[in-house]
């Protein structure tokens, strides 16, 4: 299958309509408009593809051949190696294959890698989901059911990023933290609009789904792994397509970018914004030469949003063990779960810190910025919790499921790798299943916060209520004096008697005046007042 034949297939699907199908085609709409416009036929067309393949022979991960794939042409010729023109596809000369796309692809290197391993394409619809996220929903079709979703994974990597290296950001006071994430809310929609419309948008540039502005000082930004096995031949081809890849410096402005401006490479030869995804080192690693540690070497001109997860394609593989690779396909994600679970575990160490910052006493401090800020981290969390309980439910299920294997004959090699696999499978649910009881701890003291931050609101506003009140009561206190005053001056004032020489003496006024004052106040003491 060509990749034009490909996109015709896509086109075929989002074709069907109600009254002549029981599928709705209209899932496929977008990722067929995409894939079937106008094909550039360039060689040198730019694409972003790392394969990692495995000898018969192969012991250790250092001996994995390595392919990577600059351009249309060189991904020809991977497909030639891959899948010779013989009548079927298989791996003549290989064992399996792990496919690596960084960041954003052409329509020309997803059709020709559809095409080259059968993709399922709503592998690639879900992934470019970012394309058309400004649209508004109209099926409602997310989060469809896990089987429809079966042997396609996703998985969240969050980078935290540090504005204290940026001048423009030292000064950023917490009254203005709300100032601050309105403004990246309307700067991530126009980063979306301009991924919708890919504008400044070259294969190989970094994805962001989400920014969050965690306090005055940090940042989190969130981008996917979508991950899949196809079968090609009687081998397995893993597929993954990760967002990060080029220093997010370059293509469409963000809020990371507070100066908004587009730098050269070399002008931003500063410590970089975002900090690294702390993993831990495997177990030998004291034992273990640095160079074997080191994934590639060191960019004379480090950007100022380099990200440290852009290494994964070049160090994939160290950590597996090569004869369970070969075994099973589940176990070659293995490393993907553990960066995705490291980084989950910064920024919730990261969201903790927050919280601890606005709960206890400092919540009197400032109660609207601490709801505010608590309200907004809870959201954060809510979203991860939902997204760990997906992953956790995709481990469970490939214990069950049938994830293609190799068998290996059931020697011994064979049931080693098998039982390094399951434990594999069990030391990441067990990591899974600490973060999501984690989140939920975080989340649920995020929530007793803001309702302490709520009662505090309602007992101060009652505490208000009750001193204007007082002042009313005070108010009604002085009425009783003055009102009957005000009478007796008024009566007196009349002039009734104009024509006469009858005179009122002073002396009348004070002898009215002070008897009704004490009716006033005896009536105010009998009604349980206080005297002033």
């Amino acid at each position: 299958m060509s990749s034009e034949d490909y996109a015709k297939r896509v086109t075929s699907l989002s074709q069907q309509i109600i009254g002549t199908s029981l599928f709705s085609g209209e899932l496929f709409e977008g990722l067929s408009a995409h894939l079937s416009r106008d094909i550039n036929q360039r060689a040198q067309l730019s694409v972003d593809v790392t394969v990692r393949t495995i000898l018969p022979s192969t012991a250790t991960p250092e001996n994995m051949n390595i392919v990577t794939c600059s351009n249309i042409q060189e991904l020809d010729r991977l497909r030639d190696m891959l899948c010779p023109r013989a009548g079927y596809q298989k791996l003549p000369q290989w064992q399996h294959a792990i496919i690596f796309m960084r960041g954003h692809q052409p329509p020309e290197c997803l059709t020709r890698l559809g095409a080259m391993c059968a993709i399922n394409p709503l592998f690639f619809k879900r992934h470019l989901e970012y394309i058309w996220s400004s649209r508004p929903l109209r099926l409602f079709a997310a989060p469809s059911l896990p089987s429809a979703s079966f042997h396609i994974l996703r998985l969240r990597i969050f980078t935290i990023g540090d504005t204290e290296n940026d001048p423009s950001e030292a000064g950023k006071e917490e009254a203005d933290l709300r100032a601050v994430r309105d403004a990246s809310e309307t700067a991530m929609a126009n980063y979306f609009q301009e991924l919708h419309l890919e504008r400044r948008l070259e294969p190989g540039m970094s994805i962001v789904r989400a920014f969050n502005v965690h306090n005055a000082r940090y940042f989190s930004v969130e981008q996917e792994i979508t991950m899949t096995v196809q079968v090609v031949g009687d081998k397995w081809v893993a597929i993954i397509w990760t967002d990060i890849g080029q220093d997010l410096g370059f293509g469409p402005e963000g809020p990371w970018r507070p100066d908004r401006s587009r730098r050269s490479r070399r002008s931003t030869a500063r410590k970089s914004t975002f900090l690294p995804i702390v993993q831990d080192f495997p177990p030998d690693a004291i034992q273990a030469p640095s160079s074997s540690l080191r994934t590639a070497e060191p960019d004379p001109w480090p950007g100022a949003f380099t990200q440290s997860a852009t290494l994964l394609a070049q160090n994939y593989g160290k950590s597996l063990d090569v004869n369970t690779l070969r075994l099973d396909s589940f176990y070659a994600f293995t490393e993907l779960f553990q960066a995705s679970a490291s980084s989950i575990s910064q920024v919730l160490n990261l969201i903790e810190v927050t919280i601890n910052q606005n709960t206890g006493y400092n919540q009197y401090i400032s109660q609207n910025y601490s709801l505010a800020n608590l309200s907004y981290n809870q959201d954060i969390l809510v979203r991860l919790e939902s997204q760990l309980h997906d992953n956790i439910f995709e481990l469970d299920r490939s214990k069950k499921m049938n994830w293609p294997r190799s068998h290996g004959g059931g020697n011994n090699k064979s049931v080693e790798g098998s039982t390094k696999a399951n434990e594999g499978t069990e030391n990441l649910l067990t990591d899974f299943r600490a973060l999501l009881s984690r989140t939920k701890k975080i989340s649920a003291r995020c929530q007793d916060g803001m309702q302490v931050c709520m009662s505090s609101a309602a007992i101060a506003e009652s505490q208000r209520a009750i001193d204007q009140a007082k002042k009313v009561e005070q108010l009604t206190r002085l009425a009783f004096f003055y009102i009957p005053l005000s009478f007796t001056t008024s009566f007196f004032g009349m002039n009734l008697d104009l024509f006469s020489n009858n005179a009122v003496h002073l002396w009348t006024w004070f002898a009215v005046s002070v008897p009704l004052l004490i009716v006033s106040y005896t009536v105010l003491a009998w009604l349980g007042g206080k005297w002033i």
